[in-house]
């Protein structure tokens, strides 16, 4: 099971990216995991509750890196994963914004 503590800042990034991918197939969705393929099987996005902190990797931020709110930098942690540890994040619908940019330019990675 995901970290209990983590998981209402695990639902609220995940709400912000449902939000932004219609059209997208849910690989999975269990508590602490979640993730998203492309129609063509491609990863796309993986929400992840981890001890102290809560993942989102977005695979079209590793290729199309102008598509990242330059606001939302200091959250990334390696190629394609920005880490949240607080609910109150002012940063968090930045994720949205984010999503909402790699779902438009999905076919081009």
């Amino acid at each position: 099971m995901a970290h209990e503590q983590m998981l209402y800042l695990w639902s609220l990034l995940v709400e912000q990216v449902k939000e932004n991918t219609l059209g997208l197939r849910v690989k999975r969705d269990e508590v602490g995991d979640f993730r998203l393929t492309r129609e063509d099987g491609r990863s796309f996005c993986n929400v992840v509750a981890f001890h102290s902190h809560v993942s989102v990797f977005v695979l079209p931020s590793a290729y199309l890196p102008d598509l990242i709110p330059s606001s939302l930098l200091v959250r990334k942690s390696g190629r394609v994963t920005f880490k949240f540890r607080d609910e109150d994040d002012s940063k968090i619908p930045l994720i949205s914004e984010l999503i909402g940019r790699c779902h438009a330019a999905r076919y081009l990675y």
